[in-house]
């Protein structure tokens, strides 16, 4: 559904919601803009910040990014991002598989059996279960992405917000493009139909609606 949003010149501006789990956009006022700059990197764990870098739980996982844009997680499953062979993990870990060290972390997500984040530089990253290609990367025929790999194929904006939810993901790039990918079921993707996609598609939206922000809830399916 539409969240209601402030009109902006020549067109109206609405955030987009898919179902009830968080997500994030752009900040909306001078003083979250603010908040949400990157500070000069750091070696180590440093406490999150407001708005995106902070802490994000899910089933039997949770997950922290630090002011130096560092990316932690801990708890059990593949979307901790530490392998197959990680087991339980019971302290924060930083996560920097797949060329994610090299990255500044802004947003972290984590879904039932996958995760995500996006970076300083626009990139998202996911890894976790593809069954139903919600990693949006991995090959043809792979049910798994076992670290953090580049999501292809969102055109030149750069991601600003992603979110993974159940089976399926939503990333919202800088100039207000949705991509969604995943877990078909009952027409979750918004691309008039209930098939999987495993890249990701934008979604069509009228020509005056600008989204401003993603969120995602259940539903994929099994």
């Amino acid at each position: 559904h539409h969240g209601h949003g402030l009109p902006g010149p020549g067109r109206h501006r609405h955030g987009v919601h898919l179902g009830g789990r968080e997500g994030f956009g752009r900040p909306r006022s001078r003083r979250d803009r603010r908040r949400r700059r990157l500070p000069a990197a750091g070696a180590g764990y440093r406490r999150p910040s407001a708005l995106d870098r902070g802490c994000r739980g899910g089933a039997n996982a949770t997950a922290a990014v630090s002011d130096g844009g560092e990316l932690f997680t801990w708890g059990t499953g593949l979307k901790l991002g530490h392998g197959p062979d990680a087991g339980c993990v019971p302290r924060p870990r930083r996560v920097d598989g797949g060329g994610l060290a090299a990255h500044q972390v802004l947003t972290v997500s984590l879904g039932d059996d996958h995760a995500g984040c996006t970076t300083a530089s626009g990139a998202a990253f996911t890894w976790g279960s593809s069954k139903r290609g919600q990693c949006g990367n991995a090959p043809e025929g792979t049910a798994q992405v076992l670290s953090p790999t580049l999501v292809p194929g969102l055109g030149p904006a750069g991601a600003v917000a992603l979110v993974a939810s159940n089976r399926y993901t939503a990333v919202l790039d800088s100039e207000g493009a949705v991509y969604t990918f995943g877990a078909g079921t009952h027409g979750l993707l918004g691309h008039g139909h209930t098939h999987d996609l495993t890249i990701p598609t934008r979604v069509a939206f009228p020509s005056h609606v600008y989204s401003s922000s993603v969120e995602g809830g259940g539903g994929g399916g099994g």
